[in-house]
C-alpha cells in the first residue's frame, strides 16, 4: 500500500508520493491539530498501482482555550454596583471540534482554577447569581470542548457588590451628649451656645464614601435625601441655630456605589441662651 497523510481531501498516493508498507496496520503521528486525511492506494503482485485512493479523515483537537468573560450587568471590573444579580457572558474561544461547555465558579480568590469534580457546569453562554453579598468577587471559568479538553487556563473576571450603606458616629465638641444629675433625677445637659460643631466618623464601607446629606430641623425622625437636604464630602459641619430649644441634626452616608443610608442618624442638639425672670 501507498500511504499519505495530508490536509487535502483527494490527494492519489503513488511511488515516490507516499510511504509503502505491507503491513494492513499504520500508526501516524504525533499530528497537529486539525482535519487530516489519510490517503491509501493498492499495488498488486504484478505492480499495479490503483488511481483511486480510499480517503479517511481524521480529526485532531488537543487543547481547548480559556472564554471571555464579560457582564451586563456589572460591565467594569474596578467599579462598585448596588446591584447584588449578577449576570455573566461568555464569548465562546476558537476551538476545532467545537464547546461543549464551561466550568465555572464564584468565590473571593482572584485566581481560582475550577475543578470539574466541584465546579458548576453549564452549556449556556450565559450565568446568573443572585443575592450575591457585598464585596468584592470573581468568576472564574474554564471551557471543555467536544473533543473532551479541558481548557487549563481559566478567565477570572471581577465583580464589585456594595448594597448599603452605613450611617456615621456623630459627636459635638460644643454640644456633646452629657447627662447630669438634677432634682428629678438624671437628665440630658442643655448649652448656652448657639454656635454648634458636628465631627463624624466615617463608617466602612466597601466601595468607598463619596459624601453626607444632612438637615437641621427639631423633628427626630427625619431623612435626608438628595432632594431636601445639604450634601458636603467632609467629616465636620458648625452652624448657629436661629433660635432656642430643642433641635436635631440628621445625617446619612451617601457611598460610591450610589446607596444612600435610609435609616439616618438623629443627634439632639439642646439649647438655652436665656433665664426666665422669676
Amino acid at each position: 500500500y501507498f500511504i499519505k497523510a495530508d490536509h487535502e481531501p483527494t490527494t492519489v498516493p503513488e511511488s515516490g508520493k507516499g510511504d509503502f508498507t505491507s503491513e494492513n496496520r499504520l500508526t501516524l503521528g504525533p499530528l497537529e491539530d486539525g482535519l487530516w486525511y489519510v490517503h491509501i492506494t493498492t499495488q498488486d503482485m504484478a505492480g499495479n498501482v490503483g488511481i483511486d485512493a480510499a480517503h479517511y479523515p481524521v480529526r485532531v483537537d488537543t487543547k481547548a482555550l480559556a472564554p471571555t468573560v464579560a457582564s451586563p450587568t456589572h460591565p467594569q471590573e474596578e467599579q462598585w454596583y448596588s446591584n447584588n444579580k449578577v449576570e455573566v457572558v461568555f464569548t465562546p474561544p476558537h476551538d476545532l471540534s467545537g464547546v461543549e461547555g464551561y466550568f465555572y465558579w464564584i468565590d473571593r480568590e482572584p485566581q481560582t482554577l475550577p475543578d470539574p469534580k466541584t465546579a458548576r457546569w453549564t452549556s449556556k453562554q450565559k450565568v446568573n447569581f443572585t443575592e450575591v453579598q457585598d464585596g468584592i468577587w470573581y468568576v472564574h471559568v474554564r471551557t471543555r470542548d467536544m473533543a473532551e479538553n479541558l481548557s487549563p487556563q481559566a478567565t477570572h473576571f471581577k465583580v464589585c457588590v456594595d448594597t448599603l450603606a452605613s450611617p456615621p458616629k456623630v459627636s459635638s465638641p460644643s454640644h456633646p451628649l452629657e447627662t447630669h444629675t438634677t432634682s428629678a433625677g438624671q437628665s440630658f445637659r442643655w448649652y448656652r451656645d448657639r454656635r454648634v460643631v458636628l465631627n463624624w466618623e466615617e463608617p466602612f464601607e466597601h466601595s468607598g464614601i463619596e459624601g453626607y446629606y444632612y438637615n437641621i430641623d427639631r423633628k427626630a425622625d427625619t431623612v435626608p435625601s438628595d432632594k431636601t437636604s445639604l450634601f458636603t464630602n467632609q467629616k465636620t459641619v458648625s452652624f448657629e441655630l436661629t433660635d432656642d430649644g430643642l433641635w436635631y441634626f440628621h445625617i446619612t452616608t451617601k457611598d460610591k456605589a450610589g446607596n444612600v443610608d435610609w435609616k439616618a442618624v438623629h443627634f439632639p442638639l439642646r439649647v438655652d441662651t436665656l433665664a426666665a425672670r422669676p
